[in-house]
């Protein structure tokens, strides 16, 4: 008796349409998750080469800017190396004489306010 209704069962509800999935579609569906995955992968992989690809530029625009500032450096230490020795050779060549020499010693006289200087 048990197996005259496992029987029916089977003839009712044949295994293959209860517990066989439709392979077609889950290979379609595999396809096309695979697919979006793909192209998401790659779109995120385009921006990230867009992104290095940018930073590569700055970075190369960065070190020809700083290596025009370093020789703006250069130049300034230069100049200011030679005003230093300048300097230094200015006092040298006055050192031997006194710091009061070098003012005035004489004021000169006021001009006198005459109506023809005034006009």
């Amino acid at each position: 008796m048990v197996k005259a209704s496992i029987q029916s069962l089977r003839e009712d509800y044949p295994v293959d349409v209860i517990f066989q999935p439709d392979i077609r579609q889950i290979r379609a569906n595999f396809a096309d998750q695979l697919s979006r995955a793909t192209n998401r992968y790659d779109r995120q992989n385009t921006l990230l080469l867009e992104g290095v690809h940018q930073m590569s530029a700055r970075s190369v625009a960065v070190k020809q800017q700083t290596g025009e500032v370093n020789q703006q450096l250069d130049i300034v230490q230069e100049e200011v190396r030679l005003s230093r020795q300048h300097i230094e050779q200015v006092k040298k060549k006055f050192a031997p004489y006194p710091i009061a020499s070098f003012t005035i010693m004489f004021k000169p006289p006021p001009l006198p306010l005459t109506p023809s200087s005034v006009a």
